[in-house]
């Protein structure tokens, strides 16, 4: 990894560690004012927990069961999110209390039912009254729960507590003549509980989930087993497992009942138990396996003891020691053969691999073998494994079995799942004689299972590993098998998918949103009219749609589930144990699969990648190089980019186009971008953006740059890398009929993009966003954080020289602002947002005459009604609660840094620490250092919003003026205009747009405000601030004004 990426990644590191420290200590806060029953301040930290990380679902059920004591109705949409994802008591009781007390009794009683059904409870957990209320509504006159121990607990309305010996209990259809024990329970599915043969709400049990056991488990670096495990459904319990060694050996049952710390789940209040078995306790030699009470391997499980000194040398860097070698892959072949049962493996097979010998990878070939074709309509059986997914399922059957050929094989490997609908669906299948039905008889994870798949193909069959989440369009198969068939030593051929690693599309080794049938047949045509039947090497094939050669497969044998547990690294073994063979890997480009992806595991899906990569590198050393190489030369970008290329043209409408080239900041720079796609679009455009694309590697934007239609990343292989590409840039633009160029901004672009109007011969508009075009810092701000006062250029060269550029080339004073005086004269128009930003870019270019249009009109900017601001009020997100009412609260917005004044607020908030006035500081927003206001008492944060959120939240605060402390002249500011539609009088200081729209305000009487001489002692701002009478529809200036101050 270069330099410039190692600090990216390393600064990217720093920051989500800070956001992360900032979100734990907001909560802890929060969940110490719950504690002490002060719930105002609870829902404000809680509120700024969720907006420092939105995805921890902790802090969502915390600020949910919060909203529930105090009654607030929007806890329900929150109980309904955490409840689409999770299964707790608290989740689905909350939810089922916030229905019953808006009247759904239906959608209560499906919840009571989901609750009681598949959580273990030694107590009721909710109140008798509700129940009462939702099993009336279900037409059911009692419920049931079972208990930690197994014990089954029902009440009847009218009676009580129910008699045991009135229950009747059948087990996954059986009638049981006495009350079920544990191991009864902990064997069984489906328990259906009556009462006197009346049926309970809660019954059946579903004993799969109430007895379910996640956990995950690995070898430490003495070579102990270690991890931890819990009940999902049973939080309470501690988990019962035994460990097993390959040659009988058995270590338990024991319990796992010690706290396992700083495992990080996802699911709220998980409560995970620590396992630690020391290795010496047997004296096996096999593989090690750890299960739970119903026989199930935990995740990770089994372990191979012989991967442990070979895993230490790779720690070690010694795995460059171990030379290529083919004789443990002829002897793997041997022991995972296609056409029988797997032999012990690797220990009692491969008594030559002391440790395991890996196999050394070289680089994937860069161009087509001249190998001759195979001839294609060979006989195919696709194997897909499922579990549960019912839908997802039905629909992946429902593609196959419309888009294969009727001698095609489908054969369905049930991994011990137990979604009594969809085994139903898959049975009444096999019996039609659609598909061939298998059955694990305990889960095994996806290498057994397909391997299971594997070996009940027909000789001589192709073999296509198909994920069950998958959708597959028309041509699918006949596509994959010709590319499988370009040449006699390719093994295996993936497609593209939305979802697939190393080949995914449209985002390059990331997740797009599935497309459903008709946009997956979208794509599909999309890559074959693209791409055809072009192959290209890749260094390994992915999982989740791979057809796989007979000849290959059977020469080197199926997946390796001794090593690779429940999954990851399984089918990248299996690839690289073929090219040690001499067989090759392809990408079929022309063609598509759709796949869900991200499913498998739970959440110990990153702890088994990451254990089972370590286990690849040690197998196959090089194996990370040679992928990195091949990622580096990027084979795959001439494919998706002429797939980007037709489907960014079939997107637009056969009209003229706007190109806006713009930087990727953000900002107000794209909310004044959005606000002009609209109106383009409203005047029949289209609107197409240049933004510049930051390379990852170098850090730098070195002229590359991307197209798409205003929405980022739906075109993330249109790019340019200017000036080289400009001719095939021109000529995609001249294709979209671009008539007109905005230039918005030139930060990360090479300059010559503002040469494309001039050279399509269409007009250019220049939008003046910042001071870009003089000041290479960009916002006139000196090294020392304050503004420069735009001085002569000689100071400028200094002050560039000992405080540096914020533009991304190095480039003079001088030489930026001839380059820009070409540019403005060559320009049809330049534009400003006002009179301020016109004087100062005439200042710097006498010759320049800009057309003043503001970035919104008065009109834009309007208040909200009383009722909305009424109703904003009474929510819970004021920072300072109730003292809002005693003292003056001044309300700053946005994201604070040096330019936006963050010096100045934290002087301010200390100096009213340091004086004790009744005045605190909001910042609606975030800063660069949020700690360092927050120490000083007088200042609350929100932490990040969404502009949909923005007014509620200003007005919510109680503030009794808005403070805007920028110390640069800025442009425009949306948020003064927000704090004015939130109906808030706003202070600034006397520089800028800001200053120029306050006093304007004032003359057309439409909002209050005042400007301060910039530089003040911050003395003087909180005691105008004290001193102003101030209500949300004008000002009463103080009895002793402040000199120079204007009160608007």
């Amino acid at each position: 990894m270069a330099l410039g990426s190692a600090a990216v990644s390393a600064e990217r590191q720093r920051l989500r560690e800070y956001w992360r420290q900032l979100a734990e200590e907001a909560y802890r806060s929060g969940e110490h004012a719950m504690e002490q029953g002060q719930w105002q301040e609870a829902a404000f930290w809680l509120s700024r927990a969720t907006r420092l990380s939105p995805r921890q679902d902790t802090i969502r059920l915390l600020s949910a069961l919060l909203k529930l004591r105090r009654g607030d109705p929007t806890a329900k949409a929150d109980f309904e999110t955490l409840a689409r994802q999770y299964e707790t008591t608290e989740i689905l009781s909350g939810l089922a209390t916030m229905q019953v007390l808006g009247g759904d009794l239906t959608q209560a009683a499906v919840t009571v039912q989901r609750l009681l059904s598949r959580i273990r409870h030694d107590v009721w957990p909710i109140a008798h009254e509700l129940l009462m209320t939702v099993s009336r509504a279900a037409g059911l006159t009692g419920w049931c729960r079972l208990s930690a121990k197994g014990q089954v607990h029902a009440y009847e309305v009218g009676t009580g507590d129910a008699d045991p010996a009135s229950l009747s209990f059948i087990l996954d259809g059986i009638r049981l003549e006495t009350a079920p024990s544990m191991q009864t329970l902990v064997a069984g599915h489906f328990l259906d509980v009556r009462s006197g043969n009346r049926p309970l709400l809660g019954s059946p049990f579903d004993l799969v989930a109430m007895y379910r056991v996640q956990g995950w488990i690995d070898w430490n670096k003495d070579g102990d087993v270690q991890g931890w495990a819990w009940h999902p459904g049973c939080p309470d319990a501690d988990p019962l497992l035994s460990v097993i060694s390959a040659d009988g050996h058995s270590y338990g049952p024991f319990t796992a009942h010690e706290p396992a710390e700083k495992v990080g789940l996802d699911t709220p209040f998980a409560r995970p138990r620590r396992i630690h078995v020391p290795l010496g306790i047997w004296d096996g030699t096999g593989l090690v396996s750890v299960r739970d009470v119903r026989g199930n391997d935990l995740l990770g499980s089994p372990l191979d003891p012989h991967l442990v000194p070979l895993l230490k040398l790779q720690q070690q860097g010694d795995g460059a020691a171990f030379a290529p070698a083919i004789r443990p892959v002829r002897a793997l072949a041997r022991a995972l053969p296609v056409s029988a049962p797997a032999l012990p493996c690797p220990a009692d097979t491969l008594p030559e691999m002391k440790p395991l010998v890996p196999l050394r990878c070289g680089p994937v070939a860069e161009s087509l073998s001249t190998a001759s074709p195979v001839e294609t309509g060979r006989p195919v059986s696709i194997v897909i494994p499922v579990y549960g997914g019912g839908a997802v399922v039905r629909a992946c059957l429902e593609s196959v079995l419309d888009t294969v050929p009727g001698s095609t094989e489908i054969i369905i490997v049930n991994d011990a799942g137990y979604d009594a609908a969809l085994l139903e669906h898959l049975q009444a299948l096999a019996g039609q004689g659609r598909i061939s039905l298998l059955h694990q008889a305990r889960n095994r994870g996806f290498p057994s299972t397909v391997n299971l798949g594997m070996r009940a193909t027909g000789a001589g069959r192709d073999v296509v590993l198909l994920n069950s989440d998958t959708l597959v369009p028309k041509g699918w198969l006949d596509r994959l098998q010709k590319a499988a068939c370009a040449a006699a030593d390719i093994g295996t051929a993936t497609p593209f998918s939305n979802d697939a690693s190393i080949l995914s599309y449209p985002q390059e080794e990331g997740r797009w949103p599935l497309p459903d049938r008709a946009e997956t047949e979208q794509f599909a045509l999309f890559a074959r009219q693209a791409n055809k039947d072009r192959v290209i090497d890749i260094p390994v094939a992915v999982g989740f749609c791979m057809y796989i050669r007979r000849d290959c497969l059977d020469e080197v044998g199926v997946f390796r589930d001794d090593v690779f547990a429940q999954g990851y690294g399984e089918e990248n073994d299996f690839c690289l144990r073929a090219r040690a063979l001499g067989w090759r890997h392809v990408v079929a480009t022309g063609a598509f699969v759709a796949h869900v992806g991200g499913g498998s595991f739970g959440e110990g899906r990153s702890r088994l990648a990451a254990r089972n990569e370590s286990i690849l590198s040690a197998l196959h050393p090089g194996y990370h190089d040679m992928v990195a190489a091949w990622r580096a030369r990027n084979p795959l970008h001439a494919s998706r980019r002429a797939m980007d290329v037709l489907r960014f043209r079939a997107a637009l409408p056969d009209r003229p186009a706007v190109l806006m080239i713009t930087h990727d900041r953000g900002g107000g720079v794209q909310r004044q971008i959005e606000t002009r796609m609209a109106l383009f679009h409203q005047a029949g455009r289209n609107v197409i953006v240049l933004r510049p694309v930051m390379i990852e590697e170098t850090a730098s934007y070195e002229g590359w740059t991307v197209l798409d239609t205003g929405f980022a990343d739906h075109y993330p292989h249109l790019r340019h890398r200017m000036p080289r590409d400009r001719p095939a840039l021109l000529r995609l633009l001249r294709q979209i009929k671009v008539e007109r160029v905005e230039l918005h901004h030139l930060l990360g672009h090479d300059h010559a993009v503002a040469g494309l109007a001039a050279a399509l011969g269409v007009p250019q508009d220049m939008h003046v966003h910042d001071y870009a075009a003089f000041c290479p810092r960009i916002a006139l701000m000196s090294p020392a954080r304050r503004y420069c006062g735009e001085p002569e250029i000689d100071q400028c060269e200094r002050c560039i020289a000992e405080g540096g550029s914020h533009l991304e080339e190095s480039i003079s004073v001088a030489a930026l602002r001839r380059r820009s005086q070409r540019d403005l004269m060559e320009a049809a128009q330049v534009i400003t947002p006002s009179q301020d930003v016109a004087r100062r870019m005439r200042r710097h270019f006498p010759a320049l005459h800009p057309i003043i249009v503001p970035w919104e009109e008065g009109a834009d900017v309007v208040a909200m009604t009383s009722g909305a601001m009424t109703s904003a009020m009474d929510n819970d997100m004021a920072a300072w609660g109730s003292l809002a009412d005693h003292v003056c609260v001044i309300c700053v917005i946005g994201a604070i840094g040096a330019e936006k004044g963050f010096d100045c607020l934290l002087e301010a908030a200390r100096d009213a620490a340091a004086r004790s006035l009744p005045l605190r500081f909001v910042l609606v927003g975030h800063s660069v250092d949020d700690p360092a206001l927050l120490e000083t008492g007088y200042v609350r944060i929100t932490g990040r919003y969404s502009d949909d959120d923005l007014p509620a939240l200003i007005v919510a605060q109680k503030a009794k003026m808005a403070w805007i402390p920028s110390i640069w002249p800025e442009t425009w500011c949306f948020t003064l205009s927000e704090a004015w539609r939130a109906g808030l009088p706003v202070a600034a200081f006397d520089l800028g747009t800001v200053a120029e729209r306050i006093k304007n305000a004032q003359a057309h009487q439409s909002h209050a405000g005042l400007v301060m001489p910039l530089g003040i002692p911050v003395q003087i701002i909180n005691d105008t601030f004290l001193s102003c009478q101030m209500d949300r529809t004008g000002f009463a200036p103080p009895a002793n004004r402040v000199n120079r101050i204007q009160f608007c």
